[in-house]
């Protein structure tokens, strides 16, 4: 139940109420504050006027939804269009092979090489390197992206790819999984942890999805006083759970050769370092999923605003994969922060990047430093915290009171970056997750390259930007609310973004 609680000029602070189990809530739920609407300030406020302003909340702790059972898994291509030849990925193409093929147009006469990465000699040790790398699931359609772990993002992909074979019309006959043979985590929703034990798991590994080559041969046998005896002997082997994995991990580790090769000119590690800020490349996640031929990149133009994490994920080398109906994969959990704030997820239509806090830990003690301030994140690449992180909301003193919580990204060089009073995070709660973006604290103008400087993002008047409609939290819209027992969001007020986290602080 959302329930209007106060409201400031055309500004209205909702609750969102609601029980753990799903079911139904009455309207005289002791928990609703049962205000009068003259003395909340909501008497004179018209909630389906269009120009009211509806705020939203957030908490400090998540469940994890990539690769997890319950995920949308019905997920649609991205309709992208492919590389220009501004591009890294220009003329890249992978297959299901053990080969990448590439032709580079700005570096003509540099011969093409054959790129690999090695997995081990075990499935087991396959999934410890996947577990190393990072991914970015980017939805084309709702304009948000999310950054997880490798292993859970080849969970996704199986789980998409077994419902797209499931679905197909030329193996639907002979198809033959059987999901509820499938174990699934003790501890769900818990990102690499519960990926790992999914896909570690011996019976899930040998599960059949459908029937392979046949195999007949002929045996002559002799018994003794008797004549030879011939008898014809067939064998159908069966593709695996185990063997798409090791299908999805091979082409997997081809795009991650790619993005490490950054040694010379022709590398397209090296290239991505060059090309535009807002050009995001990467491959359609639902062509990896189905598996049925060859692979081409795609790539996406970001918001103006939306340019200042791409550094970061370049420079951990992360995997960009598209495509559409992710849903909200960090959904948020625990008690609601304040009496005038409510639930939601990571907003749509503003190409925000949402981490998880053990993915930024795990980056922070590999790459990065938490012995200086602001934090470096990784390279050269600083983490300042604008205004509030996981400080428990002061909205019930201050109804009126403005918090912006998502995360900014600085390089080194950026101007005055150790005088100003710049500050990063004092700490980081274990199951949470940051939201890094365009913040209206600290607004940055990002350039197709070199330093951002201090200002407003230029409007956006791309082609590609304007197909995109917003996601209703914005203004003038009414929020969506989510079937889910989360306790999070992002509100929006004056055209800027705000995000509230509350809970225990």
């Amino acid at each position: 139940m959302l329930a209007a609680v106060d409201a400031d000029a055309n500004t209205v602070y909702w609750h969102l109420f609601f029980n753990e189990d799903g079911h139904y809530i009455s309207y005289e739920d002791p928990r609703v504050p049962r205000v009068s609407p003259a003395a909340s300030n909501t008497a004179n406020i018209d909630v389906d006027d269009p120009k009211t302003q509806h705020i939203l909340g957030w908490c400090v702790a998540i469940k994890n939804y990539t690769g997890a059972h319950d995920a949308n898994y019905s997920l649609g291509w991205s309709g992208l269009p492919a590389p220009s030849s501004t591009c890294a990925f220009e003329k890249v193409s992978i297959t299901g092979g053990k080969y990448i093929t590439a032709g580079v147009t700005c570096a003509i006469g540099i011969k093409d090489k054959p790129v690999h990465i090695s997995f081990g000699d075990d499935y087991i040790g396959m999934l410890i390197v996947l577990a190393s790398r990072y991914f970015v699931l980017y939805d084309v359609d709702d304009r948000c992206a999310w950054l997880v772990d490798g292993v859970s993002a080849l969970l996704h992909l199986l789980r998409a790819s077994i419902k797209h074979l499931q679905n197909h019309r030329l193996l639907r006959q002979l198809f033959c999984f059987n999901g509820d043979e499938f174990e699934e985590p003790k501890q769900p929703y818990t990102g690499s942890d519960a990926a790992f034990e999914v896909l570690s798991n011996m019976n899930n590994r040998t599960l059949p999805l459908y029937s392979g080559p046949q195999e007949s041969w002929r045996e002559r046998t002799f018994k003794h006083g008797t004549k030879a005896e011939d008898v014809l002997k067939q064998k159908t082997s069966m593709v695996c759970v185990e063997d798409r994995v090791e299908r999805l991990c091979d082409v997997l580790g081809q795009i991650m050769a790619h993005h490490d090769d950054v040694s010379t000119e022709a590398g397209v590690g090296f290239r991505l370092k060059l090309t535009p800020r807002r050009q995001l490349e990467g491959f359609d996640f639902m062509d990896l999923a189905a598996g049925e031929g060859t692979l081409w990149p795609k790539t996406a133009t970001l918001h103006a605003a939306g340019a200042g994490w791409v550094d970061f994920t370049r420079a951990i080398h992360a995997i960009t994969l598209f495509g559409t109906g992710f849903g909200d994969l960090f959904q948020p959990e625990g008690d609601p922060c304040g009496r005038c704030l409510s639930n939601e997820t990571l907003p749509k239509g503003k190409d925000y990047l949402a981490a998880t806090i053990p993915e930024i830990q795990e980056i922070l003690k590999k790459k990065g430093s938490t012995r200086i301030n602001p934090w470096r994140l990784v390279d050269k690449i600083y983490w300042h915290n604008p205004d509030k992180l996981f400080e428990r909301c002061q909205c019930a003193n201050s109804p009126g009171t403005q918090h912006d919580r998502v995360q900014v990204l600085l390089p080194a060089t950026f101007p005055k970056l150790w005088s100003r009073g710049l500050k990063g995070p004092t700490r980081l709660p274990a199951d949470g997750a940051v939201i890094f973006g365009h913040s209206w604290k600290f607004p940055l103008r990002w350039h197709a390259r070199g330093d951002p400087v201090e200002g407003e993002p230029e409007p956006s008047t791309d082609a590609l930007e304007e197909k995109f409609h917003d996601s209703g939290i914005d203004t003038g819209s009414h929020p969506s609310v989510h079937g889910s027992s989360s306790s999070s969001g992002i509100y929006s007020l004056d055209n800027r973004q705000f995000l509230y986290q509350g809970g225990h602080g």
